[in-house]
């Protein structure tokens, strides 16, 4: 096995981009995503958000069936699509 200088093997850099890249997106998305102060219920975090909003994006499923995936309703899927 090669190491890098900051000892992350080579096979390893391929799952560090992807990291970063959901980093950055949930960090551009926090403002637009974030819930309202006045909420009942806690709000889902955006980093749950946004792989909810990516996976319907990136499929042709069902709200119901991507709802019942990720533990939440459908309309609340419908929503995190939207305001994506």
């Amino acid at each position: 096995m090669h190491f890098k200088k900051n000892g992350i093997r080579k096979n390893q850099v391929c799952m560090i981009r992807p990291q970063r890249a959901f980093v950055k997106l949930c960090d551009l998305m926090k403002d637009v995503m974030s819930p309202d102060e006045m909420t009942v219920r806690p709000a889902v975090p955006v980093p749950i958000q946004v792989p909810i909003a990516l996976h319907k994006l990136s499929s042709c499923r069902e709200y119901r069936l991507i709802a019942n995936q990720f533990g939440v309703h459908k309309s609340t899927v419908m929503k995190f699509v939207y305001v994506l």
